[in-house]
């Protein structure tokens, strides 16, 4: 297949825009992942609630919300570029299907206790967007020989209805053995024991609502289809029309996000009250908010040629998951680095999670604090990455590798 664009084949192209809006979103990732290790109030603190916030605080939780759908979306339209790019659609359904158990097999065996530095399995698993991108993957690979139409269709259906389903519980306990334990994993935020006084199960990522979003990056595929100018007047009207739902859906105060909007006194947190839409699980004002943005992203940047510091960006994102992997211990072990620095007990590592998710007493930073370790994290994570993708990309490399 050729592109229209440039005449060049598809095979042998990336699309820069893409890898650049994921390198960026990789980026603001580690944001919060070292907010979670490193902040006063750590991991236990919703930087989103409004009796307690700082414009900052607010500001650097909130950019983060970017992250998860524009991984899960990308993923999905990444799948639809392979069949464009003239794939056979059973080999990619089998490739898809083994890279989604992989992932899944990530999330538990390997992350688990990279993001703890813990080998106390009576806390099983953590699911995450690891977790359910695999998942998800598995589901679409069944999907592949249905008309993306359908897709599509599903896709809206679960992003949009799956409000309906879910109560305003914030978070279940669903007994072990229960039903609650399948909308725990397929619909709600939770946790479970797999028998009765087992490991537990934490599930930050119930599967249908991402799996509607990575089917509406599979159905918006389609548009890598069409020359460029064509195809960057789509992006921008998806992106105009998906940010104008979440603009028209808050202002209304109806239907699409448990929590409505309420003007405050100070106006700034009304502008919070505002952007304060629930992510566990994803509302329909969650993903439109995030992922209109980034659909104008990619028509703003479709003429991109990729010079200069942006070449960072793209190489990152060409480099996902050895990044996501990799950003987890260095996280932790930065926050370590600076209590030690500071003199502080270094007491996380014996948090009891079945308990208690506060940090020690006197252990954690402020603000400022947490983007200078950031920072540091950065400069470890970006060339170290970089150079392990090298070396993968190197020679062709068998195993397990070749699903990284």
């Amino acid at each position: 297949m050729v592109d229209p664009a440039s005449g060049n084949p598809l095979q042998a192209a990336r699309v820069k825009n893409l890898d650049l809006l994921r390198g960026l979103v990789m980026v603001v990732m580690v944001l919060d992942h070292v907010r979670d290790f490193v902040h006063t109030g750590g991991v236990s603190e919703d930087p989103t609630d409004l009796a307690t916030t700082t414009p900052a605080l607010f500001a650097t939780r909130w950019i983060t919300h970017f992250c998860a759908p524009v991984f899960v979306f990308l993923a999905g339209l990444s799948v639809r570029l392979q069949l464009q790019r003239g794939k056979e659609k059973g080999e990619v359904a089998r490739t898809l299907f083994r890279r989604g158990v992989f992932l899944i097999g990530l999330e538990v065996v390997v992350l688990r206790p990279l993001i703890l530095f813990q080998f106390d399995y009576r806390m099983l698993a953590v699911l995450q967007v690891i977790w359910v991108i695999g998942a998800s993957m598995c589901l679409l690979s069944a999907m592949l020989r249905i008309r993306p139409a359908i897709v599509l269709a599903l896709g809206l259906a679960l992003v949009a209805g799956h409000g309906l389903l879910v109560p305003h519980e914030r978070f279940v306990f669903a007994p072990a053995g229960s039903v609650d334990v399948f909308t725990v994993l397929l619909l709600r935020r939770g946790m479970f024991f797999l028998w009765e006084g087992g490991p537990v199960v934490l599930c930050f990522y119930p599967l249908l609502p991402w799996f509607g979003v990575m089917a509406l990056g599979y159905a918006a595929g389609a548009v890598y289809a069409c020359s460029m100018e064509v195809r960057r007047r789509r992006l921008a009207m998806l992106g105009l029309a998906t940010t104008a739902v979440f603009l028209v859906a808050r202002s209304l105060r109806g239907y699409g996000d448990p929590d409505p909007w309420n003007p405050q006194l100070d106006g700034w947190l009304s502008v919070a009250s505002f952007l304060r839409v629930e992510k566990y699980p994803p509302s329909l004002q969650y993903v439109a908010m995030t992922l209109g943005p980034a659909l104008l992203f990619l028509a703003a940047t479709e003429r991109l040629r990729g010079d200069g510091p942006l070449r960072l960006l793209i190489a990152l994102g060409r480099a996902p998951l050895v990044f996501y992997v990799l950003q987890w211990p260095v996280a932790h072990l930065v926050s370590r680095l600076f209590q030690w620095i500071a003199g502080q007990p270094v007491g996380w590592d014996r948090i009891d999670f079945l308990s208690d998710m506060q940090l020690p007493s006197g252990c954690g930073f402020s603000l400022p604090i947490v983007w200078l370790a950031w920072i540091v994290s950065l400069v470890v994570l970006v060339p170290l990455s970089l150079a392990i993708e090298r070396w993968r990309t190197a020679r062709e490399r068998g195993g397990l590798w070749r699903y990284v």
